[in-house]
């Protein structure tokens, strides 16, 4: 009796056993998927702190040469602002009848025709004396056009412009 109960036992644990077989099987296998699925994402992770990095370094390289730049321009800017000051205590001095007096030439000399051509290049207009002297038809040519002009507004390609001729008519 007590080996048939023990017999019954063993057939019961072993059923037990198989069945606890099954549930181990599948909790190895989603064991051994969250294991990959792990390695993926840390894997992604790495990647991404890696880009991470090397995007952080691209953006102080371009702080530093923005930097500069902006040391540059203040130098530039240091340099040149002198000559604006003057520049704009001289338009003070300037008058309307200074200003029909050019207007009227029929043949102005080359220093005269490079300045005009120069206003046209910061205006954004072709480099002419005819032009200029149809901007000059304004009588508040001076205050609108030169005293007001606004300065921050000239680029790269007009400032190029402008040196071209200057260096045409030294």
């Amino acid at each position: 009796d007590k080996l048939k109960d023990a017999a019954e036992t063993v057939v019961d644990m072993q059923i037990k056993m198989s069945e606890q077989q099954v549930v181990l099987d599948a909790k190895t296998r989603q064991n051994d998927e969250m294991v990959v699925d792990l390695s993926k994402k840390q894997s992604e992770a790495e990647e991404k702190a890696e880009k991470a990095t090397a995007r952080e370094k691209e953006v102080a390289e371009t702080k530093v040469n923005v930097m500069q730049n902006m040391k540059e321009a203040e130098e530039v800017l240091d340099e040149a602002m002198p000559a604006v000051m003057v520049a704009e205590k001289e338009l003070d001095k300037v008058e309307k009848k200074d200003m029909d007096e050019m207007r009227g030439f029929a043949k102005p000399s080359d220093k005269i025709v490079a300045v005009a051509e120069m206003y046209c290049v910061i205006q954004g207009k072709t480099a002419s004396w005819a032009n200029c002297k149809a901007d000059m038809t304004n009588p508040n040519f001076v205050n609108d056009k030169l005293k007001k002009f606004p300065k921050d507004s000239l680029t790269d390609k007009r400032i190029t412009a402008v040196n071209a001729i200057k260096a045409k008519n030294p």
